[in-house]
């Protein structure tokens, strides 16, 4: 599949859990507007900074001690 015929993915659609493992997922990938932006979007819906960060960032990154 190329580039013009992959569909953008909406992060605003994905459920909490969804949008987690795909910041994972683009965070391994290096992608660092996408990860700015399902953090934003995780602010929105409530999430506390503290848990943004231990959760969708920190938890993941296998160097982080």
């Amino acid at each position: 599949m190329t580039d013009e015929t992959e569909e953008e993915l909406d992060l605003n659609d994905l459920d909490d859990t969804e949008l987690v493992e795909q910041m994972h997922d683009d965070l391994y990938d290096g992608l660092r507007d996408e990860v700015v932006e399902g953090t934003e979007i995780l602010l929105a819906r409530g999430w506390t900074a503290d848990k943004v960060l231990n959760v969708a960032l920190v938890y993941f990154c296998p160097l982080a001690i």
